[in-house]
């Protein structure tokens, strides 16, 4: 095979006028017979090799391969070991956050349905039972779908209701003036952020044995945040697998 037309530069032939003067149109005439049919000419009537700079080449180009680099890959690797992060410490705030509400609204709607349903301010019959055969507890609380004689609350603690007097002790008097709901089981975290929604609409607060507010008995006590901050995270609390408020009416 003759690769002659390979060491060539890009060989434009030469032109030759034809006769008319100066201004007639110039006729191409190839400049060497031995590149024809060697590689296809450009626009200009040009054959170009690739040694020689041209645009035509006999042999197709690799196409090109793009990648990430290795400092790419670990700024993403970081972006989300980053992510991650910050999902496992706010996700169980958050979580906490919605519980404490919800127990909230919970209470609050069972406070407003007991003194409707003892309009004469007499608790002495208020049982666990009977609030909730009267459907003060949502049904996702009960212990039975049909005939509920106990309820639990989202972490499993027992809730209970009775009469109580102003110290939050169970009355056997009648009329009895107060009552109380306990709620045992509590998480911490969940204790911390659901006591000041209740110091609001509760007379006597207790945690565990502690007592955060009393505004009923002879003994008052002011709500302190430093003191439910203790209280909700003691040893005890904890080893007993959670918090048991006791939330006595106003």
């Amino acid at each position: 095979m003759d690769t002659a037309w390979l060491r060539a530069e890009c060989v434009r032939p030469r032109s030759t006028r034809s006769e008319g003067g100066p201004f007639a149109r110039p006729t191409w005439t190839p400049y060497s017979a031995e590149l024809r049919g060697r590689a296809p000419p450009d626009r200009h009537g040009c054959w170009c090799s690739p040694l020689g700079g041209g645009l035509w080449s006999p042999s197709p180009m690799r196409p090109q391969q793009h990648g990430f680099t290795l400092i790419e890959l670990l700024l993403v690797l970081a972006i989300i070991a980053a992510l991650a992060v910050a999902a496992f410490i706010i996700y169980p705030r958050v979580q906490a956050g919605r519980a404490a509400q919800n127990e909230a609204d919970i209470l609050s709607a069972f406070q407003a349905s007991m003194k409707g349903l003892f309009t004469t301010g007499d608790y002495s019959k208020a049982t666990t039972a009977v609030t909730a055969g009267a459907n003060m507890w949502p049904q996702a609380m009960w212990n039975s779908p049909t005939a509920p004689t106990s309820v639990s609350n989202e972490w499993g603690g027992a809730v209970t209701v009775g009469p109580s007097t102003a110290a939050g002790a169970t009355s056997a008097t009648t009329p009895a003036t107060y009552f109380t709901v306990t709620y045992a089981a509590v998480p911490y975290d969940v204790c911390q952020k659901l006591l000041p929604d209740l110091i609001a609409n509760w007379g006597r607060v207790a945690v565990g044995t502690t007592v955060v507010q009393d505004t009923i008995s002879a003994t008052t006590t002011q709500y302190d945040p430093s003191a439910v901050a203790t209280a909700c995270g003691s040893s005890a609390q904890a080893s007993a697998g959670g918090v048991t408020l006791t939330l006595t009416s106003n």
